[in-house]
């Protein structure tokens, strides 16, 4: 008895049971040979699989989730969402090589094929050391500021990398120091003076 499989369009022969017993090595064709009994052929198809390359540049200036090479199921939507850290703003989005724009999320719908997208991002408020009036950095696990511009800081906040708040400060007169007690990595510290705000990255 020769048997024919032929899987629909988005779809793959993922198996074939023989009397519950899956066949090995069975391709889209069978032949079951000698029938002198009863049997049950049973086949199982599956949805194909693709993949979704996803990156943001630079790394450390935000997230895209989700992230890397993301495996999903043929016909169905997958939804891509880009949180730039403190400081940092989408400049843009590029899908399959094309840009969509500086967007925050982006939606692949009834997928039939691999795709990539990468956001990118850019410094807001930034400024180059020469530029900066403040000497911030870290050291044994404190935050040292050396201000000599005769200006009060408004506000001191620090953020770890994934953009959660671990310290503030309001109204901080003249230079200091902050013991921290944060886990070891890059933070980044944002000062607000009169009229500017500058930031900061500090490794601790």
């Amino acid at each position: 008895l020769d048997l024919t499989f032929e899987a629909a369009e988005g779809w793959y022969l993922y198996d074939v049971l023989l009397d519950g017993e899956s066949i090995e090595g069975v391709g889209e064709q069978y032949t079951l040979a000698n029938v002198s009994a009863n049997h049950v052929i049973t086949v199982i198809f599956a949805r194909n699989q693709y993949i979704i390359l996803s990156s943001i540049d630079p790394i450390n200036a935000g997230n895209i989730i989700p992230y890397g090479a993301v495996m999903v199921t043929g016909g169905t939507d997958t939804t891509f969402t880009i949180t730039p850290f403190p400081s940092y703003q989408i400049s843009d989005v590029v899908v399959d090589g094309v840009s969509v724009g500086a967007i925050s999320s982006y939606t692949f719908e009834n997928i039939n094929s691999d795709h990539s997208i990468e956001a990118l991002l850019s410094g807001v408020g930034i400024e180059s050391p020469v530029q900066q009036v403040l000497h911030v950095y870290a050291a044994n696990q404190s935050l040292f500021i050396d201000n000599t511009t005769h200006q009060p800081i408004q506000r001191l906040t620090v953020f770890d990398m994934s953009g959660k708040m671990v310290y503030q400060r309001e109204s901080v007169n003249g230079s200091m120091v902050i013991p921290m007690h944060v886990a070891n990595g890059i933070y980044i510290v944002r000062v607000q003076m009169v009229g500017s705000v500058i930031t900061y990255k500090v490794n601790f």
